[in-house]
Order: structure tokens, then sequence, then C-alpha cells
């Protein structure tokens, strides 16, 4: 198990769940958990100052370690999210795992099975019913969403003991993660505390 806190880079740049959860564009916050985690935002822009990157890698919002040890990256999304944004979640993966690895000096790779990844969204923004999709859908951009849809994968995931996973993110999930929870704004503090923080 990583000691986390022994890296600066990650330490210096703890904050809240909640500050790490606002949406500067529509200035509010997606969740008013003050749970301390790594802002990993902050980390990553630190990381690329430090090691004079010629770009800032993609980074996840926040870290959070449980006690147990296991690794959660947590994203929050507020707008819709169309096919670009959706693959650009999965970028946001890849170079957050990176980069926490060049940080921790795990270059070789964290176990997967310490792994967790946790899209937050806003279910208003993403649903069929919302007036951003009923006035500008497009099949090329858009990811197709719909509540029957959503009830028929949740229930067969159900069946099958295994979490419904939404916006592509299912692809990766085997490859990196122990488990990726896409929640939505409502559903984040009351899953995240049942499936994570007391667990």
């Amino acid at each position: 198990m990583i000691d986390f806190k022994c890296f600066p880079l990650l330490t210096d740049n703890q904050d809240s769940l909640k500050n790490t959860s606002y949406d500067k564009e529509n200035k509010e916050y997606m969740t008013d958990m003050n749970l301390p985690v790594i802002n990993f935002d902050k980390a990553t822009t630190s990381y690329q100052s430090i090691y004079k990157l010629p770009a800032r890698p993609c980074s996840n919002d926040a870290l959070y370690i449980t006690k147990k040890g296991l690794i959660v990256f947590i994203e929050f999304k507020n707008g819709k999210l169309d096919k670009t944004k959706a693959f650009e979640l999965q970028y946001k993966i890849y170079d957050s795992l990176l980069t926490l690895a060049y940080i921790t000096g795990e270059t070789k790779s964290i176990p997967k099975n310490q792994l967790v990844y946790v899209l937050v969204y806003n279910d208003e923004k993403n649903s069929e019913n919302s007036s951003s999709t009923q006035n500008s859908y497009d099949k090329k951009t858009e990811v197709q969403s719909s509540p029957a849809k959503d009830r028929i994968g949740t229930i067969l995931a159900s069946k099958a003991k295994t979490q419904f996973i939404k916006f592509g993110l299912e692809k990766i999930g085997n490859l990196y993660f122990r488990d990726i929870f896409t929640w939505t704004q409502k559903e984040f503090e009351r899953e995240f505390k049942e499936k994570i923080l007391y667990v």
C-alpha cells in the first residue's frame, strides 16, 4: 500500500470534496460533502510546474484515499456529456493514472484492485428530456441516453451483480479499475457513503 503522506505534491494540495466539485461556469457546487481529499487538478498543475512539462496533463477533479488504501478518482461533470466530452473523460483517466504513478514513483503500475473511478454527472442535463437534448440532438456527437435504457441496464447489471456504467466508461473499467461508478449528482452522497466511505 502506498503511503500518500510521503508525497508533498499530494499533501500540499488537500482540499474539501465540496471545493473540488465547484463548477466555475455555472457558479455552483455539485456536492456539499466537506470530506478531505486531494485536489488532483491542483496537484497536476504543481506537477507540470515543477517538472516544466510543455503541456499540462488532463486530470480528474479529486483523489480520495480510503482508510483501507483504496485510491478513488472523482470527476464532477455538471454539463451535457456528448461523445466528445465522454471521450475526454477517458483522456483524463489515462493522464491522471500516469500523473499519480509518476508522483508516487509507482511507474510500473498501481494495482488495479486498489483503483476506483467515480463520475458524478448532472442527470437533468443528460436526460433525453433536457432542453439541450431536445433542441440540438446530433447523432454524431450525442451519447445516447434514455431513462428506459438506463433502467434496463441497471436491472441487468444488478442481476449480474455488477454496476451499470454510463458514457462508454465500461470499456476501460476492466483494464484499470476495480470499480467504476457513474452516479447522478442526487445519487452521489448516498452511494459514495455506502460503497466507498464506510466500506
